[in-house]
Protein backbone atom coordinates (compact mmCIF):
# COMPACT_ATOMS: atom_id res chain seq x y z
CA UNK A 1 0.00 0.00 0.00
CA UNK A 2 0.86 3.53 -1.01
CA UNK A 3 1.47 5.88 1.85
CA UNK A 4 3.23 8.25 0.42
CA UNK A 5 1.46 11.59 0.97
CA UNK A 6 2.31 13.59 -1.90
CA UNK A 7 -0.56 13.42 -3.44
CA UNK A 8 -2.83 15.26 -0.77
CA UNK A 9 0.15 17.90 -0.60
CA UNK A 10 -1.15 21.45 -1.23
CA UNK A 11 0.34 23.32 -4.06
CA UNK A 12 0.39 27.02 -4.15
CA UNK A 13 0.60 29.00 -7.59
CA UNK A 14 3.32 31.51 -7.72
CA UNK A 15 1.85 34.70 -7.92
CA UNK A 16 3.91 35.57 -11.06
CA UNK A 17 2.32 32.44 -12.71
CA UNK A 18 -1.14 34.31 -11.79
CA UNK A 19 0.23 37.53 -13.07
CA UNK A 20 1.00 35.60 -16.88
CA UNK A 21 -2.56 33.65 -17.03
CA UNK A 22 -3.97 37.07 -16.40
CA UNK A 23 -2.05 39.19 -18.99
CA UNK A 24 -2.21 36.39 -21.47
CA UNK A 25 -5.94 35.74 -21.14
CA UNK A 26 -6.75 39.15 -21.77
CA UNK A 27 -5.35 39.07 -25.57
CA UNK A 28 -8.04 36.32 -26.84
CA UNK A 29 -10.65 37.93 -24.63
CA UNK A 30 -10.49 40.88 -26.53
CA UNK A 31 -10.68 39.44 -29.85
CA UNK A 32 -13.47 37.26 -29.01
CA UNK A 33 -15.62 40.93 -27.71
CA UNK A 34 -14.31 42.91 -30.55
CA UNK A 35 -16.49 40.30 -32.94
CA UNK A 36 -19.42 40.15 -30.65
CA UNK A 37 -19.78 43.63 -30.64
CA UNK A 38 -19.93 43.26 -34.53
CA UNK A 39 -22.44 40.53 -34.68
CA UNK A 40 -24.87 42.56 -32.15
CA UNK A 41 -24.48 45.60 -34.52
CA UNK A 42 -26.46 43.46 -37.20
CA UNK A 43 -30.21 44.33 -36.96
CA UNK A 44 -30.81 41.36 -39.58
CA UNK A 45 -29.40 38.97 -37.06
CA UNK A 46 -32.02 36.14 -36.12
CA UNK A 47 -33.21 36.79 -32.98
CA UNK A 48 -31.91 33.38 -31.14
CA UNK A 49 -28.67 34.45 -32.63
CA UNK A 50 -28.99 38.16 -31.03
CA UNK A 51 -29.85 36.19 -27.86
CA UNK A 52 -26.53 33.75 -28.09
CA UNK A 53 -24.79 36.94 -28.77
CA UNK A 54 -25.96 38.81 -25.46
CA UNK A 55 -25.17 35.74 -23.12
CA UNK A 56 -21.88 35.44 -24.89
CA UNK A 57 -21.61 38.72 -24.18
CA UNK A 58 -22.15 39.05 -20.61
CA UNK A 59 -20.07 35.66 -20.02
CA UNK A 60 -17.11 37.32 -21.42
CA UNK A 61 -18.14 40.47 -19.43
CA UNK A 62 -17.66 38.48 -16.13
CA UNK A 63 -14.45 36.27 -17.11
CA UNK A 64 -13.00 39.83 -17.52
CA UNK A 65 -14.12 40.88 -13.85
CA UNK A 66 -12.31 37.50 -12.95
CA UNK A 67 -8.86 38.85 -14.68
CA UNK A 68 -9.10 42.09 -12.97
CA UNK A 69 -9.89 40.30 -9.50
CA UNK A 70 -6.69 37.52 -10.71
CA UNK A 71 -4.15 40.42 -11.35
CA UNK A 72 -5.27 42.16 -7.92
CA UNK A 73 -4.90 38.97 -6.17
CA UNK A 74 -1.51 38.19 -7.29
CA UNK A 75 -0.15 41.88 -6.88
CA UNK A 76 -1.02 41.52 -3.12
CA UNK A 77 0.24 38.12 -2.79
CA UNK A 78 3.59 39.61 -3.84
CA UNK A 79 3.23 41.88 -1.36
CA UNK A 80 3.12 44.99 -3.78
CA UNK A 81 0.29 46.62 -1.93
CA UNK A 82 1.87 47.27 1.55
CA UNK A 83 -1.32 49.25 3.80
CA UNK A 84 -0.66 52.15 5.22
CA UNK A 85 -2.41 52.22 8.81
CA UNK A 86 -4.12 55.80 9.90
CA UNK A 87 -6.44 56.20 12.59
CA UNK A 88 -10.05 56.35 10.92
CA UNK A 89 -13.91 55.67 11.29
CA UNK A 90 -14.93 51.71 10.78
CA UNK A 91 -18.33 52.96 9.80
CA UNK A 92 -16.30 55.57 7.40
CA UNK A 93 -15.19 52.05 5.88
CA UNK A 94 -18.02 50.62 5.75
CA UNK A 95 -20.15 53.40 3.90
CA UNK A 96 -16.89 53.21 1.10
CA UNK A 97 -17.14 49.70 0.84
CA UNK A 98 -20.69 50.08 0.40
CA UNK A 99 -20.56 52.31 -2.39
CA UNK A 100 -17.86 50.43 -4.12
CA UNK A 101 -20.07 47.60 -4.44
CA UNK A 102 -23.32 48.70 -5.65
CA UNK A 103 -21.36 51.12 -8.40
CA UNK A 104 -19.55 47.58 -9.37
CA UNK A 105 -22.77 45.88 -9.51
CA UNK A 106 -23.67 48.29 -12.47
CA UNK A 107 -27.68 48.58 -11.47
CA UNK A 108 -27.76 45.09 -10.79
CA UNK A 109 -30.40 45.52 -7.95
CA UNK A 110 -27.52 45.47 -4.99
CA UNK A 111 -28.53 47.85 -2.04
CA UNK A 112 -26.02 47.78 0.57
CA UNK A 113 -27.20 49.49 4.22
CA UNK A 114 -24.97 50.44 7.30
CA UNK A 115 -26.96 49.23 10.02
CA UNK A 116 -24.80 50.65 12.86
CA UNK A 117 -24.99 54.06 14.30
CA UNK A 118 -21.29 53.00 15.80
CA UNK A 119 -18.30 55.42 15.34
CA UNK A 120 -15.14 53.23 16.23
CA UNK A 121 -11.78 54.56 15.16
CA UNK A 122 -8.93 52.14 14.71
CA UNK A 123 -5.60 52.02 12.78
CA UNK A 124 -6.49 50.75 9.26
CA UNK A 125 -5.91 51.62 5.54
CA UNK A 126 -9.24 53.00 5.20
CA UNK A 127 -9.24 52.65 1.42
CA UNK A 128 -7.47 48.85 1.19
CA UNK A 129 -9.98 47.81 4.04
CA UNK A 130 -12.96 49.49 2.14
CA UNK A 131 -12.09 47.55 -1.25
CA UNK A 132 -11.82 44.27 0.64
CA UNK A 133 -15.12 44.84 2.58
CA UNK A 134 -16.84 45.61 -0.52
CA UNK A 135 -16.04 42.37 -2.51
CA UNK A 136 -17.44 40.78 0.62
CA UNK A 137 -20.59 42.68 0.05
CA UNK A 138 -20.24 41.62 -3.47
CA UNK A 139 -19.55 37.70 -2.47
CA UNK A 140 -22.56 37.82 -0.06
CA UNK A 141 -24.93 39.46 -3.10
CA UNK A 142 -23.79 36.64 -5.22
CA UNK A 143 -24.78 34.09 -3.06
CA UNK A 144 -28.33 35.04 -1.92
CA UNK A 145 -29.06 36.25 -5.91
CA UNK A 146 -32.54 36.09 -4.82
CA UNK A 147 -32.74 39.05 -2.47
CA UNK A 148 -29.55 41.22 -3.20
CA UNK A 149 -29.32 43.32 0.12
CA UNK A 150 -26.59 43.39 2.31
CA UNK A 151 -25.89 44.85 5.94
CA UNK A 152 -23.09 45.98 7.22
CA UNK A 153 -22.24 46.82 10.64
CA UNK A 154 -19.44 47.42 13.21
CA UNK A 155 -18.96 47.15 16.59
CA UNK A 156 -16.27 47.77 19.34
CA UNK A 157 -15.02 45.20 21.37
CA UNK A 158 -12.55 44.99 24.33
CA UNK A 159 -9.95 43.17 21.77
CA UNK A 160 -10.65 45.63 18.75
CA UNK A 161 -12.95 45.65 16.81
CA UNK A 162 -16.07 43.32 14.26
CA UNK A 163 -16.73 44.25 11.41
CA UNK A 164 -20.50 41.74 10.20
CA UNK A 165 -21.04 41.63 6.59
CA UNK A 166 -24.20 39.89 6.33
CA UNK A 167 -27.81 39.14 3.63
CA UNK A 168 -30.62 40.94 4.46
CA UNK A 169 -33.15 39.88 6.48
CA UNK A 170 -31.04 39.50 9.42
CA UNK A 171 -31.08 36.48 10.98
CA UNK A 172 -32.28 36.76 15.08
CA UNK A 173 -29.84 34.46 17.66
CA UNK A 174 -26.36 33.50 17.93
CA UNK A 175 -24.23 33.27 14.86
CA UNK A 176 -21.57 30.51 14.82
CA UNK A 177 -18.23 31.64 13.20
CA UNK A 178 -15.88 29.45 11.33
CA UNK A 179 -12.56 29.67 8.81
CA UNK A 180 -13.58 30.97 5.49
CA UNK A 181 -14.18 28.69 2.27
CA UNK A 182 -11.40 30.48 -0.32
CA UNK A 183 -12.79 28.43 -2.73
CA UNK A 184 -16.90 28.84 -2.56
CA UNK A 185 -18.11 28.54 -6.31
CA UNK A 186 -19.51 31.19 -8.05
CA UNK A 187 -17.78 34.34 -5.93
CA UNK A 188 -14.52 34.40 -7.80
CA UNK A 189 -11.27 35.83 -6.07
CA UNK A 190 -13.40 38.35 -3.19
CA UNK A 191 -13.10 36.38 -0.59
CA UNK A 192 -9.25 35.25 -1.05
CA UNK A 193 -8.09 38.76 -1.28
CA UNK A 194 -10.21 40.05 1.44
CA UNK A 195 -8.69 37.31 3.42
CA UNK A 196 -5.72 38.61 2.28
CA UNK A 197 -6.04 42.30 3.14
CA UNK A 198 -7.46 41.55 6.90
CA UNK A 199 -4.66 39.05 7.34
CA UNK A 200 -2.30 42.64 6.30
CA UNK A 201 -4.50 44.05 9.32
CA UNK A 202 -3.12 41.66 11.41
CA UNK A 203 -7.20 40.94 11.74
CA UNK A 204 -8.95 37.64 10.82
CA UNK A 205 -11.94 36.88 8.21
CA UNK A 206 -14.65 34.25 9.19
CA UNK A 207 -17.89 33.11 7.95
CA UNK A 208 -20.97 32.73 9.99
CA UNK A 209 -23.07 30.12 10.04
CA UNK A 210 -26.86 29.90 11.54
CA UNK A 211 -27.00 25.96 12.23
CA UNK A 212 -26.03 24.64 8.69
CA UNK A 213 -26.91 28.01 7.04
CA UNK A 214 -24.07 29.89 5.82
CA UNK A 215 -24.75 33.54 6.76
CA UNK A 216 -22.30 35.86 5.64
CA UNK A 217 -18.39 37.11 6.97
CA UNK A 218 -17.07 38.91 10.07
CA UNK A 219 -13.87 40.98 10.39
CA UNK A 220 -12.29 40.77 13.43
CA UNK A 221 -9.23 43.68 13.92
CA UNK A 222 -6.87 44.41 16.40
CA UNK A 223 -6.74 46.51 19.20
CA UNK A 224 -4.34 49.10 19.60
CA UNK A 225 -0.30 47.02 19.31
Amino acid sequence: MDTNTNATRRFVVPPAVLSTASHELRGPLGVARGHLRLLAQDEGVDPRIAKAVGDASRALDRMTGLLDELSRYAQWARGESGIAPARASLREVLTQAAARAVSAAGGGGLTAEIRSSADVVAEVDLQRLAEACASLVIAVARAHAGAPAVSLAVSGTSRGAILRIEPLPMVRGRLETRPPDLGRGGMGLAVPFADLVTRAHRGVLTEQWSADTWYGYRVRLPGPA
